[in-house]
C-alpha cells in the first residue's frame, strides 16, 4: 500500500462521520413549509460561524460532535506517530490550556467545535505537529519543490545565455562602429562656414571650391582642388540656416592630417568656425557627454584624434582612450 494512500485510509472515517453528520443535520432541519423555514434556520450553526454566534455553538454541541473531534485528535495522533515521532503533542495532557478562560476543557467528551479550534490552533504551535504536518505533506511538496528547482535553473540558463548575447551584439556593433569610423578616416566636419544666402535656394554650391578657398585664403594653407575628393554640407538648405555642416572628403589622409595640425590657426581669425573629425553617430554622443564632464570640472581636457576620443583626467596625467559610456564613468570616478 503507497504512503498516500495509507494517509487517505486513515482520514476516511472522519469524512464518513462529517458526511453522516451533515445528512442527519439536513434531515432536522429540512422546512415543511416557507414559514417553517425561517423559523428553524439557526438550528444549526456550522464551524465556520461558531465564533460569531459562540453560544450557539456550546449549545448545540452533541455527541456527534464530540465523536468527530476525537476521531480527528486520534487520527493526527495516529499520522504523526507514523511518522516516528516520540511523542504525539495534540492530547489534552500535553497542551495547558489553564491560561484561556474562555476554553477549559478537561475530556474531549465535553468539548465543542469553537473549544476544539481553540486547542487546534495550540497544538499547531508545538514543532511535534509541524514536523509531522510537513512530513506528512512531503509527498506533495517534493515534487512542486523539484519543479521550482527546474524552472530556476532553466531561467539561471536564459539570463546566462541572454548575457552572452548581448556580449556578441555589443562586439558586432563595436567592430561595424570601427568599420564605419574606418571609412570616414580621411573626412572632417567643418562648423559655421556660412552658406552664400544671396543666390537662390535652387542653386547648387560647388562646395569643394568653396573649402579650398577657405583653407587657403582664410586660413593660410596651400592646397589644391585634387587634393578633395568630395564636399557637401548637410541637410537641406531652410530659410534662416546659412550655417548648415560641410562634410569634406580628403584625397589623402596625410592632407587631412595637415589640415587637423593647423585648424587652431581658426582660434585668432574666427572662433565661430571649427574643423572636426567625422565623427559616427556613436562616438559622435560620446564625444557630447565627454564634453560635458568637462563642462563640470570633472576632466580636464577632451579632444579626439583619427576618430578616437581621448582625455585627460589632470593637466600632467596621461591621455586616456574612451571606447564607451562604461569607459567614461570609470574615468571620472578615478
Amino acid at each position: 500500500m503507497s504512503e498516500r494512500k495509507r494517509r487517505f485510509n486513515l482520514l476516511t472515517p472522519i469524512k464518513n462521520k462529517i458526511t453522516q453528520k451533515r445528512r442527519n443535520t439536513d434531515r432536522k432541519t429540512a422546512p415543511h413549509s416557507n414559514a417553517d423555514e425561517s423559523q428553524d434556520s439557526t438550528n444549526f450553526v456550522y464551524p465556520s460561524v461558531s465564533r460569531e454566534i459562540p453560544e450557539l455553538s456550546k449549545n448545540n454541541s452533541t455527541n456527534s460532535d464530540s465523536d468527530i473531534i476525537k476521531d480527528f485528535t486520534s487520527t493526527l495522533n495516529q499520522a504523526i506517530n507514523i511518522n516516528s515521532l516520540q511523542i504525539s503533542p495534540i492530547s489534552h495532557q500535553s497542551i495547558d490550556l489553564a491560561s484561556s478562560s474562555t476554553c477549559r476543557p478537561t475530556n474531549t467528551d465535553n468539548m465543542d467545535f469553537q473549544e476544539f479550534a481553540s486547542f487546534f490552533s495550540r497544538a499547531l504551535k508545538e514543532e511535534a505537529v509541524c514536523q509531522g504536518l510537513r512530513m506528512a505533506m512531503k509527498p506533495l511538496i517534493d515534487p512542486l519543490e523539484k519543479k521550482l528547482d527546474d524552472a530556476i535553473k532553466c531561467i539561471d540558463n536564459m539570463e546566462i545565455a541572454i548575457d552572452e548575447t548581448n556580449s556578441k551584439i555589443n562586439n558586432i556593433e563595436q567592430k561595424i562602429d570601427d568599420l564605419e569610423q574606418y571609412s570616414r578616416k580621411n573626412n572632417v566636419r567643418i562648423v559655421g562656414l556660412r552658406e552664400n544666402t544671396s543666390t537662390p535656394a535652387t542653386t547648387t554650391e560647388n562646395t569643394p571650391s568653396l573649402i579650398v578657398d577657405f583653407i587657403n585664403d582664410t586660413m593660410k594653407l596651400d592646397i589644391n582642388s585634387y587634393d578633395i575628393g568630395n564636399a557637401h554640407r548637410l541637410g537641406t538648405r531652410r530659410t534662416g540656416a546659412d550655417c548648415r555642416d560641410i562634410i569634406v572628403q580628403f584625397s589623402a589622409n596625410t592632407t587631412k592630417q595637415y589640415i587637423m595640425k593647423n585648424r587652431k590657426k581658426l582660434r585668432d581669425i574666427n572662433r565661430n568656425i571649427y574643423i572636426n573629425d567625422d565623427l559616427t553617430q556613436r562616438r559622435a554622443l560620446l564625444f557630447k557627454d565627454a564634453r560635458k564632464e568637462l563642462k563640470n570640472k570633472k576632466l580636464n581636457a577632451v579632444w579626439t584624434r583619427d576618430g578616437n576620443i581621448f582625455a585627460k583626467l589632470h593637466e600632467h596625467s596621461k591621455p586616456i582612450k574612451i571606447d564607451n559610456n562604461q569607459g567614461l564613468a570609470r574615468l571620472i570616478t578615478i
